[in-house]
């Protein structure tokens, strides 16, 4: 199963930073003809090229199986922010397609222990 997780954290100079994880593999089918883990490949990718393309802040991501995805930006930083909210949206209907194979978790916002 693909496990996929997003959180944000609110950190200090009024900037979040945003996380999004997807580890496993589906099991639909076999190792390279799996359309849902297909699926999510091209949703996290698309995110990474695109946060990149924009130039987002400490971009961090990895994909040696599973992916990790992290960046930085000011709260007003409308584009960072629907980028990411429309990936999990998207990974969410994947999992609402297959539940078997996908689960989304939103975990709740941290904060720093400085008020932003």
């Amino acid at each position: 199963m693909v496990s996929v997780t997003y959180w944000r954290e609110y950190l200090p100079h009024k900037s979040i930073g945003y996380h999004l994880k997807a580890e496993g593999h589906a099991d639909y089918s076999v190792k390279g003809d799996d359309i849902v883990c297909s699926s999510v490949s091209v949703l996290m990718y698309t995110l990474a090229n695109y946060l990149e393309q924009i130039g987002a802040d400490d971009l961090v991501g990895t994909d040696e199986g599973d992916f990790l995805i992290e960046c930085k930006a000011l709260y007003q930083d409308e584009a960072v922010h629907t980028a990411f909210r429309m990936t999990v949206f998207g990974l969410s209907l994947i999992a609402e397609q297959y539940p078997d194979n996908v689960t989304v978790t939103e975990e709740a916002d941290e904060y720093t222990e400085e008020e932003n």
